[in-house]
């Protein structure tokens, strides 16, 4: 049935309940997503209402433009429940570490997303009310994060942001309907601004970090410590089983390689995959992070790595700590 979008309140929203007192919800907006009803207890995450709605907006496709399964709002302990269904856990870490610093960065998004739905040179672009203020990374609710702040103060947001964009020459031709229908074109200046940004792999896709370790059910605990330490340092990881993809899976690992920011390859229990692409990503000029632990480093490490310096760990909790302090000091 109809309801309004948790995130973005859009009235087209088909949303659903579910066992457990979750809610699983298909956005024009938003896309696909659940969240469970120990959502709004989670003050922090719920507070975060504006930024989600920006950041699923953004994410709720691959690279191909295509829809990705959804994602998962609520405690970590719910989501084993929902991993059959391909949901990606998103935590409020993984936001916050999404959602842009600064205004320059706020534009270079904006202009990004605006080109990737420009079919030809000067077509019209049209973005709903919902998708205005999540494109633009409005700020709509007061204090309490309950109640929306004033029209005006949510609309003075968009203006701001139009009429940058216009008098600097990145878009042109910029009217706004009554239901808050938004059209605009991309003006010369903000396709070369584009153009600049895709040159340089946009700072967008440096936030990715490639993780090359075992898929066996015993490592899931050192999968977590290390993604922790990935989050925690404002990055995103990406580990090949947990991408949605329609590809070949080799072909879509050096995708992921070629994108990444930097390489954390971990090598417990002689992991042959981990030492191929970490050879790819050092050929390429990544910077490529080795773990292993420490009781296995002896045997698992290989002639060839283990002249370097190894991040060793004994338990998950040192593992995510030591890998922190390891990409603090070499990747920041």
């Amino acid at each position: 049935m109809n309801r309004k979008c948790f995130f973005c309140n859009s009235e087209q929203s088909e949303a659903a309940d579910v066992l457990g007192g979750s809610t699983i919800v298909n956005c024009p907006n938003c896309g696909r997503f659940v969240y469970t009803s120990s959502l709004e207890s989670n003050n922090r995450l719920y507070s975060r209402r504006d930024r989600i709605a920006s950041f699923l907006f953004y994410n709720k496709t691959d690279k191909n433009n295509r829809p990705i399964a959804g994602f998962f709002f609520g405690d970590e302990e719910e989501y084993n429940e929902y991993a059959d269904a391909h949901l990606r856990f998103v935590s409020q870490n993984e936001v916050d570490n999404w959602y842009p610093r600064t205004f320059n960065d706020k534009i270079t998004r904006i202009l990004l997303v605006l080109a990737q739905r420009t079919n030809v040179l000067g077509a019209t672009i049209e973005l709903t009310n919902e998708e205005k203020m999540a494109c633009f990374f409005i700020e709509r609710y007061r204090a309490d994060n309950r109640s929306l702040l004033d029209h005006k103060v949510i609309y003075s947001q968009v203006d701001f942001l139009k009429d940058y964009m216009t008098k600097n020459e990145l878009i042109s031709n910029v009217a706004f309907s009554s239901d808050g229908r938004m059209t605009c074109r991309l003006a010369p200046k903000g396709w070369q601004r584009v153009d600049e940004l895709q040159k340089d792999n946009s700072r967008l896709m440096q936030k990715q970090v490639f993780v090359a370790m075992s898929f066996k059910p015993e490592m899931d605990p050192v999968r977590a410590a290390i993604k922790k330490a990935i989050i925690g340092c404002g990055y995103e990881p990406r580990i090949m089983d947990e991408i949605e993809h329609n590809h070949q899976i080799v072909p879509e690992m050096l995708y992921e390689i070629r994108q990444a920011r930097f390489v954390i390859a971990e090598l417990t229990g002689h992991n042959n995959g981990a030492y191929y692409e970490a050879g790819y990503a050092l050929g390429l000029g990544k910077d490529v992070i080795h773990v292993c632990k420490s009781e296995q480093f002896g045997t698992d490490g290989h002639f060839d790595v283990k002249q370097v310096n190894t991040v060793l760990w004994d338990n998950e909790t040192e593992l995510a700590e030591k890998l922190a302090k390891r990409i603090k000091a070499t990747i920041e």
